[in-house]
């Protein structure tokens, strides 16, 4: 019913396969050097890949704003005044369809870097992403030509400002409002 161990009375190390502390050592070494030699290239290659994120990140916030602000000084008619109040860049006002006019704003607050869009008496909404993207300057012209407007914004992660951008965009329909 039991069965009987049979135990080697001579164990032969040199015939048993395994690798030797040696061989060991020489590939953990092998293994250390590889890692240590790729290491920074990784880290080159997440830096590259976070800027380009950061670029894109602040180029698509810069056109959505920029796109916005046209769309809306195309829809105000060109009745269009400018810096009106602290931080207001921009203001004017949509005929809707039931013909009622609705006051609108762009207002540009420079302390926290954001630009926001502010409808009647709504509260503002940011129209850019106030935890990323910082704009440093908002700017609407609209004196002798056709409207400008330009935006500069950064890319800030950890309070370090990865890239910068300067966006310039025109629009033919305007007319001053005194």
């Amino acid at each position: 019913m039991y069965r009987k161990l049979i135990i080697p009375k001579s164990i032969d190390l040199k015939s048993e396969n395994g690798f030797t502390l040696v061989e060991m050592l020489v590939t953990f070494l092998i293994l250390g050097l590889l890692i240590g030699v790729l290491t920074p290239i990784f880290k080159v290659a997440r830096n590259t890949w976070d800027t380009g994120r950061a670029n894109v990140t602040l180029q698509e916030n810069l056109h959505f704003a920029l796109d916005f602000i046209s769309r809306e000084v195309r829809q105000a008619k060109g009745r269009l005044k400018t810096n009106t109040a602290p931080g207001v860049i921009l203001e004017y006002k949509i005929e809707k369809v039931n013909g009622e006019k609705k006051d609108r704003q762009i207002i540009f607050d420079n302390v926290n870097g954001v630009l926001k869009f502010k409808n009647g008496q709504a509260t503002p909404v940011p129209l850019t992403s106030p935890t990323e993207v910082f704009i440093k300057a908002a700017e609407v012209n609209i004196s002798a030509g056709p409207c400008t407007i330009t935006l500069e914004g950064e890319f800030r992660k950890n309070n370090r400002t990865q890239t910068v951008s300067r966006m310039t965009v025109t629009s033919e329909a305007y007319r001053v409002v005194e």
